[in-house]
């Protein structure tokens, strides 16, 4: 019977330290509403390392965080149109696309953003990017998919 007994509390004290650290790993997560971005919707997010990250959105929204996410600067995107996607290799060399037959890259972190060429037809949006590196990559779109090999200078079909 004594041994019941020391079998169950072990299993209660296991059961309650696994508990504890089920909610303390829950409450990492924090909700942040963020007014400066005028109540337009985020569409895409994507962190870099652990401290510099992006997200794009509605009405030409572009965010960057460079703490973790603490807080977040409004960053001209040049654009109102929805930003649909976004995709960094680095810190500082990243693309932009929206609906509007748009694509925008950047080489120093968003200070300024410039146009990326590419093989557009009406009503072509860029949905998805991805890069295996630095100069070869990606564009997914309702219709196509349009490829790099230059860093974004040129895109075809």
């Amino acid at each position: 019977m004594k041994a019941k007994i020391v079998t169950l509390s072990a299993l209660l004290i296991l059961a309650a330290l696994f508990f504890q650290n089920a909610a303390t790993a829950q409450s990492v997560w924090a909700t942040q509403y963020l007014s400066s971005i005028g109540g337009n919707y985020l569409r895409k997010i994507q962190f870099v390392n652990q401290m510099t990250g992006w997200a794009c959105g509605g009405n030409g929204t572009l965010i960057k965080t460079t703490n973790g996410g603490e807080n977040w600067l409004i960053i001209n995107a040049g654009t109102t149109e929805f930003l649909t996607a976004l995709y960094f290799v680095d810190q500082n060399t990243g693309w932009i696309g929206a609906q509007d037959e748009f694509i925008r890259k950047t080489t120093n972190g968003g200070t300024t953003w410039y146009s990326a060429p590419v093989n557009i037809q009406s009503g072509w949006w860029a949905a998805e990017f991805s890069f295996i590196n630095s100069l070869t990559g990606y564009v997914t779109s309702n219709t196509r998919v349009n490829k790099t090999t230059d860093g974004g200078l040129s895109w075809n079909t």
